[in-house]
């Protein structure tokens, strides 16, 4: 902790003073603590310049969704968490995160007759055929719930 004294000299109170600035300086200077080694990569907000070394590596890890709506019910209620990793291979009867014609989806992919589908496991909402550019962002390998008998694998 330090004040001003009526001079404006730095006072430093409940500890030592040390007389040299070099040393001040350095000491200011070093790195220290946890992650010290660790070096800074910018990002650009606007998206204009994209570090291959930050989006490799990132775009690869698994992340955690929460399930909303009820589309996916009874496997997946509202609530759960779901984890996806995007390093899977989506294969017929996956559960996937797809982004397609503007929207993100959660859906069983389903594979007919070299035609590839969107299927809700509720039979309130209809199949998605998808018949344009698709990119799919992950496959869901693990569900969360509330308590531990809702916890299950899928890979």
């Amino acid at each position: 902790m330090s004040e001003r004294d009526s001079a404006g000299s730095k006072i430093e109170l409940g500890g030592r003073r040390d007389a040299d600035p070099e040393r001040q300086e350095a000491a200011r200077a070093k790195p220290q603590g946890w992650g010290a080694h660790r070096r800074i990569i910018p990002i650009a907000l606007d998206g204009s310049e994209k570090d291959d070394r930050l989006s490799s590596c990132a775009e690869a890890e698994p992340y955690a969704l929460r399930v909303l709506g009820d589309s996916m019910a009874p496997e997946f209620r509202e609530g759960h968490i779901i984890i996806v990793d995007p390093a899977m291979p989506a294969r017929h009867g996956a559960y996937v995160v797809i982004d397609y014609q503007g929207e993100t989806h959660f859906r069983q992919l389903w594979i007919e007759h070299g035609v590839k589908y969107l299927k809700p496991l509720n039979p309130a909402y209809p199949a998605i055929a998808l018949t344009e550019r698709y990119h799919v962002r992950g496959v869901v390998v693990q569900r969360a719930g509330r308590r531990r008998k809702e916890h299950k694998h899928y890979y």
